[in-house]
């Protein structure tokens, strides 16, 4: 659902505060989605393998105190932030975790 929101449609506000975003056995994928001005405070994003945020529009979202964790059986695991919009984004107190051969 996230990757539906419209580019800076703030008519349609992200509370995602204390929720678990996750992908049990495949890639969190949220690459490219509009992201900014959401509310993912305490937010847990777990991912086997990766977490894509890159080219996300996460200008101005809160992601203070998220955890962003990533499990791998293979040994590689990567939290792609490239060309994403962290403009004035809040990421105080966030975690990123990589776990591997579980």
């Amino acid at each position: 659902m996230l990757k539906l929101r419209p580019a800076g449609d703030k008519s349609w506000p992200i509370a995602c505060r204390n929720a678990d975003l996750r992908k049990e056995n495949e890639e969190l994928d949220l690459s490219w989605a509009h992201l900014s001005y959401g509310d993912f405070e305490g937010a847990t994003f777990t991912g086997a393998g990766a977490i894509k945020l890159n080219g996300a529009g996460l200008a101005n979202a809160d992601l203070s105190g998220a955890k962003l964790e990533i499990y791998d059986s293979y040994g590689e695991s990567t939290i792609d932030f490239s060309g994403a919009n962290l403009t004035n984004a809040d990421l105080s107190g966030a975690e990123l975790y990589a776990y591997s051969g579980l």
